[in-house]
């Protein structure tokens, strides 16, 4: 089989995965940034995070784990991604509401402590496994 084909190693698709993840987490906390502005930080997360699954939807796909994007695999990977939104947000409250961190900063730590698991998480959902 052609090695351009091939599915990326773990390692290439871990990295490739923390760069896009750093792009997709800049884009969206510069759109918090300005949405916090006019709306509630909970609102603002909410709304940034949706615009985060697009871009993660075509990027993570294409870039990280070089899959095609089907009805299932997005189906899959907007699945995980509401629950990675719903653990995000709770996350996020905590920082906010129990932990004083300042509403602005908050979303930075949600992103550092769901990293692994959205890795994990996004990798099962995109990939398929070779028939046996």
């Amino acid at each position: 089989m052609n090695s351009a084909l091939r599915t990326p190693s773990w390692l290439v698709q871990g990295t490739r995965f923390v760069g896009s993840g750093v792009a997709n987490s800049a884009l969206t906390f510069l759109l918090y940034q300005v949405l916090v502005t006019w709306m509630s930080y909970a609102a603002a997360y909410t709304l940034s995070f949706a615009a985060g699954i697009a871009f993660a939807a075509v990027v993570t796909t294409r870039l990280v784990f070089a899959s095609r994007l089907t009805w299932t695999t997005a189906f899959r990977f907007a699945a995980t991604y509401c629950a990675l939104y719903a653990a995000g947000l709770g996350i996020t409250i905590g920082l906010v509401d129990l932990l004083g961190v300042p509403q602005r900063i908050a979303p930075i730590g949600t992103a550092v402590l769901l990293l692994p698991v959205s890795f994990l998480a996004s990798r099962a959902a995109l990939t398929t496994r070779p028939p046996k």
